[in-house]
């Protein structure tokens, strides 16, 4: 075209070139006359790279493909989702033979605060929760601004793996650095996430949540996340048969306004009888059945 028109391609011509070469074509050796064209363009656009990511990541040139992708970042720019996604899946497929995922870390630059959310949720989708904490270190490390967004994708991904342990010490740990949930309702939400799947959160991390209701003033949702934590501890000593330390938190409960859902109440109820000490937990039960209906709420404050 320049030699037979004397005039330069724009970018939608060379763009459009790039996509057949990277996206359409099959032939891996018209990567490398994609690249040269990507050199000839004087200023590439979002979409010149977002060629050259896809085509480089679908015939396995994924150092080239890295390299492309901090010259984005140097460039100012972002590449486009779909190419995104397609870098995230390669990575992923990858993590496991190991230094993929470091290596976008160390040449991080702009699309990265962009890439490593979507790359940790997809690590956490396909199981591979190591790797997404170990991803999560690396960009605390580096003190990138996707850090928070991080914690709290892996943190949601352990509660639904059931691994409290881990989900309860990242919890603190963000909380305890001062790193927050993008709001209150973040961090109030992860904790019932917790609570709702019968998880036990430990008590610093139940302690921080409890400071930033009171700071914002949540009190309902204070009293609430105190009824539901009151509630899960008294079922698990009803079910452990620990009748002692279940009828004392029974009875501190009524005695602040919490009165327990009726699944914690049966409970109750069962281990006494079971055995044979239920005569023991009547005055609680009458005291239960007394002061709450059906319609009414489950918890009240006197507070």
């Amino acid at each position: 075209m320049e030699s037979q028109f004397r005039c330069k391609p724009d970018n939608l011509v060379d763009n459009n070139m790039l996509h057949m070469l990277c996206k359409k074509e099959r032939s891996e050796e018209l990567i490398d006359f994609a690249l040269m064209i990507l050199r000839r363009i004087k200023f590439p656009d979002t979409y010149s790279y977002s060629n050259i990511l896809v085509g480089l990541c679908k015939f396995g040139r994924f150092e080239t493909a890295l390299d492309v992708f901090g010259e984005i970042g140097r460039a100012g720019l972002v590449p486009t989702r779909s190419a995104v996604n397609f870098l995230i899946g390669e990575l992923c497929s990858l993590s496991a033979k190991g230094g993929a995922v470091e290596k976008v870390v160390k040449d991080a630059h702009k699309p990265f605060t962009i890439l490593v959310p979507n790359l940790i949720s997809e690590l956490c989708r396909l199981g591979k929760m190591e790797e997404a904490v170990k991803l999560l270190k690396l960009v605390e490390g580096r003190k990138l601004s996707c850090v928070e967004e991080g914690y709290s994708i892996v943190i949601h991904a352990l509660c639904e793996h059931r691994l409290v342990e881990e989900a309860s010490h990242l919890f603190g740990k963000m909380l305890s650095q001062g790193m927050k949930p993008k709001n209150w309702e973040d961090a109030y939400g992860l904790l019932i996430e917790m609570l709702g799947l019968g998880l036990s959160p430990h008590f610093h991390t139940c302690s921080l949540v409890d400071k930033l209701l009171r700071d914002n003033a949540k009190l309902d949702l204070l009293f609430k996340l105190e009824w539901k934590l009151d509630s899960q501890i008294l079922h698990k000593f009803c079910k452990a048969g620990e009748l002692g330390a279940a009828y004392e938190r029974l009875k501190s409960m009524l005695e602040n306004g919490f009165y327990p859902p009726v699944y914690v109440k049966d409970a109750f109820e069962h281990a006494y009888k079971k055995s044979g000490k239920l005569k023991m937990a009547r005055e609680l039960l009458e005291k239960i059945e007394n002061d709450s209906k059906p319609d009414e709420t489950e918890f009240r404050s006197s507070k």
